[in-house]
């Protein structure tokens, strides 16, 4: 025999031995049944409602500074962190007209001006003649019209060049408030547009001081936030330290995610000492209520699958009595906070309907439908119903 055919003898009596090792010690006479549920009395404890989301920081009130002129970008006179002052120049754009869009227009505004002084000489004489008698209805009418049309000639050319004017000094990018740059978008030589995709050439921040929490919801969660509760988050670049924030909006607008609809919510932030900075990512915990003294119920035992309790009733021969989908559906109609337990009496499960209130990581609170002296299933054992399939499995082999 070879070296090969050696090894894969060994490898095949290992599995062999280790299936009947498994088999042994799930079929050995001794082996002390385990029992396939447990179950749990309500208890008298205090119910704290908190809700975890995760979210980033951000600047609450923000300047994005574009410009009104295409071209390239000549000059960046301002960096990110730079503290600016309103009016400051921060960049210069080229528009490869430089200054003759002015000249030109200063050009057309000197010929218009000429003509109105002539023509608003030649009036005012009109005007003296007409008087005297000496130009008739029609003259004069004819030397107003020359008149007005040479002023409105004027006004136009004037108003070209003021249009010139502002094109030529939008090429100047100056900071429109005092603040502090926290992002440049773009580097000298890039070609700038001013169409819908405008590019962004700062961002400004007028506060560093007040800053934004903006966080997403989960659905079953954002109908207990609202306008004015607080809560506490951390920052991974300050994991021990919790900084304070309240609620300034739960967005009505769903967001679809793959984990279902998510809510938009924001708070602000008191950010005086600056240890937080846009872009962070936190962590918060909002507290919704607290309620002393409640009756509560573990959350798994709500949420036991009632295949498994049908299961494992057939198991040790119990009955076992569910509330009927027809009946649901009519409790879940009248009672939005309705849920399911299943209560062991003697050898039967009995499913029961409870109307609940707060609820946090570990407990649901039982308003009704339960007294404090049942057992309800805390968790049954899916892995002992299937022994009984295994033993049935390897009977016919031993």
């Amino acid at each position: 025999m070879n070296r090969k055919a050696t090894l894969i003898t060994l490898v095949v009596l290992l599995a062999c031995s280790m299936t009947g090792y498994y088999v042994w010690c799930r079929l050995r006479p001794n082996k002390p049944k385990q029992k396939p549920f447990t179950t749990a009395q309500p208890t008298t404890t205090t119910i704290r409602h908190r809700i975890h989301a995760n979210g980033i920081v951000k600047i609450k009130d923000s300047i994005r500074v574009g410009s009104l002129v295409s071209g390239l970008v000549k000059e960046i006179l301002a960096e990110e962190s730079d503290h600016i002052t309103k009016g400051q120049l921060l960049a210069v754009i080229e528009n490869g007209k430089s200054d003759t869009s002015i000249r030109i227009a200063q050009g057309a505004m000197m010929q218009a001006q000429a003509t109105f002084d002539y023509v608003s000489a030649v009036y005012t004489r009109e005007q003296e003649l007409y008087a005297k008698g000496l130009r008739s209805d029609q003259e004069i009418e004819a030397s107003r019209q020359q008149y007005m049309s040479a002023q409105g000639a004027l006004i136009t050319a004037q108003a070209q060049l003021d249009v010139a004017r502002i094109e030529f000094e939008n090429c100047n990018i100056k900071a429109p408030e005092d603040g502090v740059i926290v992002a440049v978008g773009v580097k000298k030589g890039v070609r700038i547009t001013t169409d819908l995709d405008a590019t962004v050439l700062f961002e400004i921040a007028k506060d560093l001081t007040k800053m934004e929490a903006e966080f997403s919801l989960e659905e079953s969660a954002a109908g207990h936030v609202k306008r004015g509760q607080t809560l506490s988050f951390t920052v991974d670049n300050h994991p021990y330290k919790k900084f304070k924030a309240v609620i300034k909006n739960v967005s009505y607008a769903p967001m679809k995610t793959s984990h279902g609809l998510m809510y938009r919510a924001t708070a602000d932030i008191d950010n005086s000492a600056q240890l937080l900075r846009p872009g962070m990512t936190l962590h918060a915990t909002i507290k919704v209520a607290k309620k002393r003294d409640a009756i509560g119920v573990e959350n798994v035992a709500f949420y036991l699958d009632p295949l498994v309790v049908a299961a494992v009733a057939k198991t040790l021969g119990y009955t076992i009595r569910p509330i009927s989908a027809a009946d649901k559906k009519e409790l879940d109609a009248e009672h939005r906070t309705v849920k399911y337990v299943w209560v062991h009496d003697g050898k039967m499960f009995i499913e029961k309907a409870l109307e609940t209130g707060l609820y946090d990581d570990r407990y649901i609170e039982t308003v009704s439908g339960l007294e404090p002296t049942e057992h309800y299933l805390a968790d049954v054992f899916q892995a002992n119903v299937m022994d009984d399939h295994y033993k049935k499995m390897f009977k016919g082999a031993l």
